[in-house]
């Protein structure tokens, strides 16, 4: 049976941010044992619109989503409250932010609460909208440069960096950020700005505090 899971672009931020031949496009998750995905995600419609919960499940992994919707046998939470890791099943091994946490209005409590997901010596991949092209996306686009500041304040060593193409037409970009956690510290927010985009608010840059 072919059970959906992330796509390519996932894969990417899961394994090296490219797929590795000699796994065929499978993300790799070594010493990977609990899994936190921010939102629902699902295959892309014309695929089926299918959650990634089977695909994770079928890897072994303790397997949680955390969505204000609460579809598809998500847990219903607002990363715009602060979330005890412990409520969920926490603190993870592995927690996802594929395209979540730009559509979240409070950045200070969605990071933070993304910050104590993750289990010390666990990682936090997150691939989300940077620079022109995606001005009605989402309220938040950190930069390469936030992500780095948030990995020097918070204990993280940075695996991976950089910015992708996403999707064939190149018109647009990603960020590709995989951090691994090696110092447990109470959350600091960065206080680099976040661009803020028009969507429903001036575009600007802000610092927050």
């Amino acid at each position: 049976m072919n059970i959906p899971g992330p796509n390519s672009q996932e894969q990417r931020v899961l394994g090296e941010c490219a797929i590795h031949p000699k796994q065929g496009g499978t993300p790799d998750l070594t010493g990977i044992k609990s899994v936190l995905e921010l939102g629902n995600k699902t295959t892309p419609q014309k695929f089926g619109g299918d959650s990634f919960r089977p695909w994770y499940i079928s890897q072994g992994l303790t397997y949680v989503s955390i969505d204000w919707n609460g579809r598809d046998g998500t847990l219903k939470k607002d990363l715009n409250q602060n979330i005890l890791p412990e409520s969920i099943g926490g603190p993870f091994d592995l927690v996802t932010n594929f395209g979540t946490t730009e559509h979240v209005s409070d950045q200070l409590a969605c990071w933070r609460n993304v910050h104590n997901f993750v289990k010390l010596m666990g990682k936090l991949t997150s691939n989300t909208p940077v620079g022109p092209g995606w001005e009605s996306h989402g309220f938040w686009h950190p930069t390469l440069e936030w992500y780095q500041e948030f990995a020097d304040i918070n204990g993280y060593v940075v695996e991976r960096l950089e910015e992708e193409w996403f999707g064939g037409r190149q018109t647009r970009k990603v960020t590709c950020v995989r951090l691994l956690k090696t110092q447990k510290l109470p959350f600091n927010m960065p206080t680099l700005p976040i661009t803020r985009t028009p969507k429903q608010f001036e575009q600007e840059e802000i610092h927050i505090t």
